[in-house]
């Protein structure tokens, strides 16, 4: 009897548990050596900024694996998992039709601080 009621007891807690990885947020942080942010703002020619203005990360311009839009302050941000293996790899930034290349680097000895760069764009205005 006792050890039937340790059995339902670790059914229940592993089924507790299976519920809560569930519900585990899709954007989960990485640790600082395993997380590369591309931030910046984007604004046009007359300094104004650029709100809900897509920004797209690809591989060879063609495939996007990444994509962001900016906020009201027209700042983006777009963050990779990423490990000391793609210490060097290159992505296309693009906003608009102004794309940039963008290489992952950071110090792989340095498990603290945060990894990233800041790409701005200024692009000219769109006409109504």
């Amino acid at each position: 009897m006792k050890s039937r009621n340790i059995r339902r007891a670790v059914v229940i807690a592993v089924g507790c548990a299976g519920l809560l990885l569930q519900v585990t947020p899709a954007t989960a942080t990485h640790e600082a050596d395993h997380r590369f942010t591309v931030f910046g703002t984007v604004q046009d020619t007359n300094d104004q900024v650029l709100v809900d203005e897509p920004v797209t990360l690809s591989i060879d311009g063609n495939k996007a694996i990444a994509n962001t839009t900016t906020d009201e302050k027209g700042e983006y941000h777009i963050r990779l998992h990423v490990h000391n293996d793609d210490l060097g790899k290159i992505f296309d930034l693009s906003v608009r039709d102004d794309t940039r290349k963008v290489r992952v680097l950071f110090n792989p000895e340095d498990r603290q601080s945060e990894r990233g760069t800041r790409v701005n764009f200024v692009v000219t205005p769109r006409t109504e």
